[in-house]
């Protein structure tokens, strides 16, 4: 397979920002991001994104009718190597109602964890017609590879049968009608909450190990978030936003647990033992389950004992007596739990660090994307976060 590589910002459905071979390789060099179009005959094959900086490699792969065919997501490992987080594929006759596009098409998808967990998931075009999906998991550590040198770029094709060379201009591929440039993939960051905030009780917390939970799930066995706070007991506040204008439709957005109390100066993810930031793809997150519409804050030291105890009972009786969304303090204050923004699903815990490092406060959200008057954001198309 016979290809040119052109350099540029991006590729949008045509070329964004051609760039200089010079000024990649200077990009390239100082960590910071471009693109690499291959073309064929004038058609855009491949794209690749480079971000050394960011630890990202990106590779997408095209078929003749423009659609996707492969995706390749490499990272850096902490030893410098980067492995292979996940790969893509779509294949198999498009079908209507998605007539040309990857939903329509047989997929599969491998994603690795760096524990050694590789995950697949596939979908399977049956003999009736209907897409059938699965899943299975195995352990097998992450392919690896080192970085590659600028311009040698044919061993991150999968066939390893590419004969590239620089193009001399754009190679006659068209420039893009919107211009749009690209992002390296980045798990979730801190989306802030809005709303009302009201006091919602004090949490015991004996040994500073925090468990995030849903009450109704509460298991011996559940591990505390790493980021631990001095023993002691800690006032919650919950912020209730109402949704569309809507006096009769108010949600709690997020819990926040007081510590210190000092200015935040950055957020960052919580984690519980065996997680980490590099398994996560673009906008994911680690966060705990919801499945009866709750979520609360406990102590550790005190999980087998709320779990035999069925706290959540209480919760629900005090919630049927509350005006608009429950919350509240339950089990003589060992545990403070809120009704669960949209509900069942699962929701990140965030790190409040002040400028010294140390714990300000942890907050609970709950995932509502709404802006300032309450409008969820996928309804207008103005994304970003609320303010804390």
């Amino acid at each position: 397979m016979e290809l040119v590589a052109v350099y540029a910002e991006n590729w949008d459905d045509g070329l964004v920002g051609v760039l200089p071979r010079a000024v990649a390789a200077r990009r390239h060099a100082a960590g910071e991001a471009y693109a690499v179009v291959f073309a064929a005959g004038g058609r855009c094959t491949a794209v690749l994104h480079v971000d050394g900086g960011g630890g990202y490699l990106g590779l997408r792969r095209f078929g003749e009718d423009g659609r996707a065919v492969s995706a390749h997501d490499w990272r850096r490992h902490p030893d410098g190597d980067l492995f292979l987080r996940s790969v893509e594929t779509w294949s198999g006759p498009l079908r209507t109602p998605y007539e040309g596009t990857v939903e329509s098409a047989e997929y599969r998808r491998s994603t690795w964890k760096r524990n050694g967990i590789r995950t697949d998931d596939s979908r399977t075009r049956y003999e009736n017609g209907v897409l059938g999906t699965n899943h299975g998991r195995a352990e097998e550590d992450a392919p690896r590879r080192t970085p590659p040198v600028f311009g040698d770029w044919a061993p991150l094709f999968p066939d390893g049968d590419a004969q590239i060379t620089d193009a001399d201009g754009d190679a006659g591929l068209t420039a893009s009608p919107t211009g749009r440039g690209w992002r390296t993939p980045q798990p979730l960051t801190f989306p802030g909450y809005v709303g009302e905030a009201l006091p919602a009780g004090t949490v015991h917390l004996p040994t500073g190990r925090i468990v995030a939970a849903d009450p109704n799930l509460i298991e011996s066995e559940m591990q505390p978030l790493l980021v631990e706070v001095p023993p002691g007991t800690y006032p919650v506040m919950v912020f209730v936003a109402v949704i569309n204008g809507d006096p009769g439709h108010r949600r709690v957005s997020a819990a926040r647990l007081e510590v210190t109390g000092a200015p935040v100066a950055r957020w960052e993810m919580a984690l519980c033992e065996g997680q980490d930031l590099l398994d996560l793809g673009d906008g994911e997150f680690h966060g705990f389950d919801v499945d009866a519409g709750m979520a609360s804050f406990l102590d550790a030291a005190n999980v087998a004992r709320l779990a035999e105890a069925e706290v959540w009972w209480e919760m629900l009786d005090d919630y049927e007596t509350r005006p608009g969304p429950g919350f509240g303090p339950a089990g003589d204050g060992d545990v403070v739990a809120w009704e669960s923004g949209w509900g069942d699903g699962a929701y990140p815990v965030w790190i409040g660090r002040a400028a010294d490092g140390s714990v300000s406060c942890l907050v609970s959200d709950m995932l509502l994307d709404i802006d300032e008057s309450g409008v969820p954001r996928w309804l207008t198309g103005r994304r970003g976060a609320a303010s804390a």
